[in-house]
């Protein structure tokens, strides 16, 4: 499914290489904002002023902080599949505790 992100750009006939330029970020981290579509708040307000709309119109949102944890524990996770069973859950509930998910 393409994202509303690149719609927009072809809308506008605006490739990211040239939204990039306008919102001062390289392509590559532009081209991740188009995939993932997350990113700072202060590159989704960036976005929204070159091209003219707003975040739900582009599919923009916020990555914070409580995302990234979620990720770490993921990587985590993955990373405890050659582990016994009790050890893995171990791990990953003293990841989670620390991370303060579920506070």
């Amino acid at each position: 499914m393409k994202s509303k992100l690149k719609e927009k750009m072809k809308e506008l006939g605006m490739t990211q290489a040239e939204l990039a330029e306008k919102i001062g970020v390289s392509w590559p981290t532009m081209s991740r904002i188009a995939n993932r579509g997350f990113c700072s708040k202060k590159l989704i307000d960036r976005c929204t002023a070159a091209l003219g709309c707003n975040a739900e119109e582009i599919g923009l949102y916020v990555k914070n902080e409580y995302d990234d944890k979620l990720d770490a524990i993921g990587v985590i996770s993955k990373t405890l599949e050659p582990f016994d069973a009790i050890t893995a859950r171990a791990i990953l509930k003293a990841a989670v505790q620390l991370s303060g998910i579920g506070d």
